[in-house]
């Protein structure tokens, strides 16, 4: 039984300049670990009422109506982040409806409770109550005075006069708001209004409730929005597309995008995390296992739970594997000058001594856990050497200085194999990785992603238009100097890709594809530092074979082939997709290729299929429907060639277009040398 707000299903939603992970320590607490890095920064706890990022059969039963049901929970806050009681911020819970508009509740109204009462003498004005965060309509404000009502002379036995004496009497009652008192019910403040009538000068005694703040409870049927019951709107319950609960820093201060100079850890831990009344239904039925496996994008799964990733791959047949590429946008600390915009991604850095940001770490260290809960065996780690915040001089660069960048939006960058402040990074954040998985009880496999020389084939952010004379990017201060160093003379300057191979060229390309593969060894000795360690590299057969498109020159320095030949790798992965869907007439070539290019056999051999992507229907005129047609083809063709292991990827876009595998997969295995070659489980 699945109920609303449970904890795998929750999410965390921010702006780029922060970042947030959310894990779920137990079945009834929630971990958020972020980082603050600009004043306007929000990171949103979240429940979508419809599961609409999750594949069809995995999805939690969708119910928009909220009517009888809570949620409770007991906070702590770790770091500079608003407490719910925060007086100057007053964070808010979030409210989506599906007509568009939105409400929001203050969640210091909604902690649990204690009584008092304070008294004061001779009230004549404002004064502050011993507690902040009244509870409306709770309070009961008495009030005494004695009035002097005559006088009376006073004389002796002997009728002698002594004094006058007042009359008094004792006047008592009850105040109402707004007529005899105001309270600010959020700061605890109680003044007199004018014609009160409580007398002027009199003795109060104020009882009421107050949040204690330990627990907060969300009653979905009586929820109000505003701050003092005279302003006070209902909340609906029914028709709510996502509930967010904030978690903001105590110097929040909303639309001033500007950076802090800092990275600010917090944490907020949610325990005694309870709902009642919220009950969705089952999951649909769990798929049975079948042998293909999945590769996974931490920067389009960062907002997930790790447990709820694992238990929907499990749920869709993904058994044993998973292959997890740590991305180019997320996984890092990063900051930038104080006051520069923050929703300008290049006014922050990666922070090169921190290494793996705390969301991050907390994040993949919850997957292990969630997979070795799930029986899955292995997990292999991808650091690639893309990134988007990368320090200025860490860039490949074109003979001119410009970057050489991606053709994603924003489009990314890669980083020199020759620059030692990188070499150092990458160590930092491979071992900080491989720390994790060893601590939980996975073994050490790295692979090495993205190993490029790149070429600036198209413009940045747009592979659909050629960059002018598509130039190499070799001109990093670092790679320029240790080949001034090495050689004794100046980088030649290649202006296009298109370069000439001359006995002088084709020995500075020799000379920059011996850095890739220095690089390569570089990271593999990182990974074999770690008992048991495993290394491998993701490689892109069309960057050999595809001569038509790619360079000789650029497919010379990018295939460090004697470092990559069998048995430098534990084994090779083949990555495999343009091909794939535009039905290249080269693309069975692929299948042999890692055999014959690198001597790879087959149970040494990794293939990924895929991937489906919007702009392939731009490119190649194919559906959606279609690119997963022949992903599967290929992957199965892969399966009937022995391949040890094949890969969809990925696993974001098979749960977006809810693909599923025909079931049982059929094959049929192929005979070599009248040997029939065993797809069985084995040990890599």
């Amino acid at each position: 039984m699945v109920t609303k707000f449970q904890p795998e299903i929750m999410e965390v939603e921010f702006n780029f300049s922060a970042m947030a992970s959310v894990v779920s320590p137990s079945e009834n607490s929630l971990e958020v670990t972020g980082h603050f890095r600009s004043f306007s920064d929000y990171i949103g706890l979240l429940f979508n009422s419809e599961d609409y990022r999750m594949h069809d059969r995995a999805k939690y039963p969708t119910s928009k109506n909220y009517a009888g049901v809570s949620l409770s929970f007991s906070p702590v806050f770790q770091g500079s982040v608003a407490k719910f009681n925060d007086l100057e911020q007053l964070p808010a819970l979030a409210i989506y409806y599906t007509d568009g508009t939105e409400k929001v509740v203050t969640l210091g109204f909604l902690s649990n409770r204690a009584n008092t009462t304070d008294s004061y003498n001779y009230w004549t004005g404002e004064v502050a109550l011993s507690h902040k965060w009244i509870a409306w309509d709770s309070e009961i404000v008495y009030w005494e005075k004695w009035v002097v009502v005559g006088y009376e002379d006073v004389f002796d036995s002997e009728g002698n006069y002594l004094y006058t004496r007042e009359i008094t009497e004792l006047h008592t009652g009850y105040g109402s708001r707004e007529s005899d008192y105001v309270l600010d019910y959020a700061n605890g403040r109680i003044a007199p209004v004018a014609g009160s009538g409580i007398l002027y000068a009199a003795d109060i005694w104020v009882t009421y409730e107050y949040g204690l703040h330990q627990t907060y409870t969300i009653h979905f049927d009586n929820l109000k929005e505003g701050t003092h019951p005279n302003n006070a709107v209902s909340v609906g319950n029914t028709n709510i597309e996502r509930i967010v609960i904030p978690i903001i820093p105590t110097y929040y201060i909303e639309g001033k995008n500007e950076l802090t100079g800092n990275s600010d850890e917090i944490k907020v831990v949610f325990n005694n995390w309870l709902v009642a009344g919220g009950a969705l239904g089952d999951y649909p039925e769990v798929v049975a296992e079948h042998p293909f496996r999945v590769a996974e994008g931490y920067d389009d799964e960062y907002y997930r739970n790790p447990l709820r990733l694992v238990q929907s791959t499990y749920h869709l047949g993904y058994r044993k594997i998973i292959n997890l590429y740590i991305g180019a946008s997320h996984y890092y600390d990063k900051k930038g000058t104080v006051g520069a915009d923050s929703t300008d991604h290049n006014t922050q850095t990666l922070i090169q001594e921190v290494g793996i940001c705390t969301a991050a770490k907390q994040w993949v260290r919850y997957l292990c856990r969630a997979m070795k809960e799930y029986g899955f065996e292995t997990l292999i780690m991808s650091v690639s050497m893309e990134n988007l915040q990368l320090p200025e001089e860490w860039r490949q660069k074109m003979y001119d200085g410009k970057y050489g960048q991606t053709g994603w939006e924003p489009p990314t960058s890669f980083f020199s194999p020759t620059n030692q402040q990188a070499r150092k990074y990458y160590e930092k954040v491979c071992r900080e990785l491989l720390d994790i998985m060893v601590e939980e009880g996975m073994p050490p496999i790295l692979q090495l992603g993205e190993p490029w020389w790149w070429w600036q084939e198209f413009m940045p952010g747009n592979v659909q238009q050629p960059y002018p004379g598509r130039p190499p990017c070799f001109y990093d201060e670092a790679t320029k100097q240790k080949f001034q160093s090495e050689k004794g003379r100046q980088l030649p300057v290649y202006t296009t890709s298109d370069i000439p191979l001359t006995p002088g060229n084709i020995e500075v390309l020799e000379w920059l594809r011996d850095q890739l593969g220095d690089f390569s060894n570089f990271a593999k000795e990182i990974v074999k530092s770690y008992f048991g360690g495993q290394y491998t590299v993701l490689f892109f057969p069309p960057s050999v074979l595809d001569a038509e498109r790619v360079p000789e020159g650029i497919r010379i320095v990018n295939v460090p082939i004697e470092d990559w030949r069998n048995p430098s790798l534990d084994f090779i992965q083949i990555e495999d997709y343009d091909w794939v869907v535009h039905e290249n007439e080269r693309h069975p070539e692929i299948f042999d290729f890692a055999l014959d290019f690198l001597r790879y056999q087959q149970h040494k051999t990794h293939y990924f299929a895929g991937f489906a992507w919007e702009e392939f229907t731009n490119l190649f005129g194919k559906s959606i429907e279609k690119q997963w047609q022949l992903i599967e083809s290929a992957a199965v063709i892969a399966l009937s060639r022995g391949m040890r292991e094949v890969f969809v990827w990925a696993g974001t876009q098979i749960r977006r277009d809810s693909w599923m595998p025909d079931i049982p997969v059929k094959y049929i295995p192929r005979m070599i040398n009248r040997t029939l070659l065993r797809i069985e489980k084995m040990d890599i």
